[in-house]
């Protein structure tokens, strides 16, 4: 590429535009005053994709062209919420914050305190009887 050029990169192409009153040749071909000539169209591939998850971000990947290495930044997408079900994230297996964890004990507190009563219950008595048998 020789000559008065203007060179337009664009998301489609790559243009180059005769600006000034001298000759300008592209590619062996001879481009007008004024006139423009596509050099290409670009043949743009993504690279570096990725998916988000609920543990990362993803990124929409770079557009590269094959062509010319011409490069369009991707964009990063943010996390994905946690699907919690039954208490448990079905993509990463974290645990709901807002479900307590399970003890494991279906016992009733009430029939327990009345258990440790009575057993202080009969041990006073105990003691008791054996005070007055003694005396």
């Amino acid at each position: 590429m020789k000559g008065d050029v203007d060179l337009v990169v664009d998301m489609d192409d790559i243009t180059v535009v005769n600006s000034g009153t001298g000759k300008v040749t592209v590619d062996g071909q001879a481009v007008e005053n004024g006139k423009e000539y596509v050099t290409h169209a670009h043949d743009w591939k993504v690279v570096g994709a990725k998916e988000p998850t609920c543990t990362a971000e993803g990124y929409t990947g770079d557009k590269v062209c094959s062509i010319c290495n011409a490069k369009v930044a991707g964009t990063v997408l943010e996390k994905l919420a946690h699907n919690y079900v039954d208490g448990k994230c079905t993509v990463c297996g974290a645990a709901d914050p807002s479900v307590a964890p399970a003890t494991g004990d279906a016992s009733q507190p009430l029939v327990w305190t009345l258990a440790a009563l009575l057993s202080c219950a009969g041990v006073v008595l105990l003691v008791k009887l054996n005070k007055e048998r003694r005396a």
